[in-house]
């Protein structure tokens, strides 16, 4: 079963603060933008380090996901323990 992250039902902009983090109101990447459904999440991940583009400034949001960028991904998100 998946849980929403910090046990917050959504991310959306009235709410930017979690744990300490802000959202910034500029996606980092040319190819992602502000109206996407994941923007808010995207932004959240590459602030806390859990995730980063292909390049400094593409993402690639409809790119391949391999299993090691996969595993990776869970990895960081469960706190590189």
């Amino acid at each position: 079963m998946l849980e929403r992250p910090l046990g917050h039902d959504s991310f959306d902009k009235s709410d930017n603060e979690i744990e300490g983090t802000y959202f910034s109101e500029k996606v980092p990447f040319n190819d992602v933008s502000a109206d996407q459904y994941y923007s808010d999440a995207l932004i959240w991940g590459v602030e806390n380090n859990i995730i980063s583009g292909i390049s400094a400034d593409s993402f690639s949001p409809n790119g391949t996901c391999s299993r090691g960028m996969a595993i990776t991904l869970l990895w960081r998100i469960a706190g590189t323990p």
